[in-house]
């Protein structure tokens, strides 16, 4: 009765309900992950650390993940490139709803601090990686491109200089109000997991071996719903003809962001620009990673040389919304129209251009 969940193409009614209760799970669990793996990083000492870093971008991260792998080994190249780069710009843009919500001032003028901007020039940097490795000549060792080596190391290269100006920066943004005297915005104000993401008396009777058992079993449910949002994705991509791009940024690739989006409204909610901001940002720097995964699970050969000139697209969007985002911490405007900097306007603006272009391409 259910053959049709080991078919090659779904059909498009199971499709739709699959893929709308797999993103409701990813949604849901997403950020009971992201809990655990903040209480898991602060009771062993991981907090500060890069695995700590590393732990907290893989929680939001896995059906992202699981995605691409499954679009890549299914012969969907397209795909797999477009879920990772259009995730990207589906989370840059869940700012702007962020800064609707945060009703104090715009939201980058409070969330300026040296290690957020970096953590965009890092992203920049790994995005232009991707598009030097599009548009160049094709190059592959075993299969895989030499850019699928250089990307993990431009990401563990730009937490550790990330890290170094967050514990020794050479500036801060200070706040000039006519009432109040010049004082620095507070860098540190990255609220403890209890703060930013409910009590953690939920998990004081645990131990570590619990916590990490109770994680890895949200982890693999999370995982699971990520292949059915790639299975289900394509499937409705094929009925309604869809291209390929389309179907990775803005079905699955939507889809799987959606817990970053909740974490950044629980942020700004609590008061927590700065952890919104880096969150987003950190986030998109560990999707660009989705490309190079993509690569190593493609099997015929590199994938950078497998999709079309609308991959280069989405990588071009996604530097275009993140140098934005970095006006708007730059210039620091303190009220904009709904409480939404021109930065946020800039960035929807390129989010609906972007794919009334892709549609019509």
């Amino acid at each position: 009765m259910l053959d049709w969940i080991f078919s090659a193409q779904w059909p498009l009614w199971p499709s739709i309900v699959s893929f709308a209760i797999a993103a409701g799970i990813v949604a849901w669990l997403g950020i009971k992950m992201g809990r655990l793996a903040q209480v898991l990083a602060r009771r062993t000492g991981m907090g500060e650390a890069l695995t700590g870093a590393l732990l907290l971008g893989l929680s939001t991260s896995i059906p992202g993940v699981v995605a691409v792998v499954t679009a890549g080994v299914n012969d969907q190249p397209e795909v797999a490139v477009s879920t990772g780069l259009g995730g990207i710009i589906a989370q840059t843009s869940f700012l702007v709803i962020a800064d609707l919500l945060y009703k104090r001032h715009n939201l980058e003028y409070d969330a300026t601090t040296p290690d957020n901007m970096a953590t965009g020039m890092v992203l920049i940097s790994m995005l232009m990686l991707v598009v030097v490795a599009l548009v160049s000549p094709e190059i592959s060792v075993f299969g895989i491109h030499p850019a699928t080596i250089a990307l993990p190391l431009a990401y563990l290269g730009g937490l550790h200089v990330v890290n170094r100006i967050r514990k020794a920066p050479g500036w801060l943004a200070v706040h000039k109000d006519e009432h109040d005297a010049e004082q620095p915005t507070d860098p540190e104000r990255i609220p403890p997991p209890e703060e930013a993401h409910g009590e953690d008396a939920t998990y004081t009777h645990l131990g570590n071996g619990a916590l990490a058992a109770r994680f890895a079993v949200v982890a693999a449910v999370v995982a699971l719903c990520g292949w059915v949002l790639a299975r289900s994705g394509m499937s409705i991509g094929a009925e309604f003809g869809l291209a390929d791009s389309l179907v990775g940024s803005l079905l699955i690739g939507q889809a799987t962001s959606l817990p970053e989006l909740l974490t950044a409204v629980a942020a700004v909610r609590i008061g927590a620009p700065v952890l919104a901001i880096g969150d987003i940002v950190g986030g998109n720097m560990f999707d660009v990673l989705f490309v190079a995964i993509g690569d190593v699970a493609y099997p015929e050969g590199s994938i950078y040389h497998a999709v079309s000139d609308q991959s280069a697209f989405l990588a071009a969007m996604g530097v275009l919304a993140t140098t934005m985002l970095l006006l708007g911490l730059l210039r620091r405007q303190k009220r904009g129209f709904l409480h939404v900097g021109f930065e946020g306007t800039a960035i929807f603006l390129v989010y609906i251009g972007g794919y009334v272009a892709l549609f019509f391409w």
